[in-house]
């Protein structure tokens, strides 16, 4: 099997191997982030008050959203 190598990575291999690093590093604290912000959701949104439409209320908005986009 023959692997290639780019020009970048022959000239200084320690150099392509810390971009590497720090990209892999930037991705892990961008999932870190995405997930406290996850875990954040629900708990956030257990203190509001949830307004719920019954059926009756449910059909008619999206009767008047069928409506208007039919204008």
């Amino acid at each position: 099997m023959v692997y290639s190598v780019c020009s970048a990575e022959a000239d200084n291999p320690s150099q392509s191997g810390k971009a590497m690093d720090e990209s892999f590093d930037k991705e892990v604290e961008d999932v870190n982030r995405d997930t406290k912000a996850y875990d954040a959701c629900p708990k956030c949104l257990e203190g509001e008050r949830r307004e719920v439409l019954g059926e009756t209320d449910f059909l008619n908005e999206k009767l008047k959203v069928h409506i208007s986009n039919t204008v």
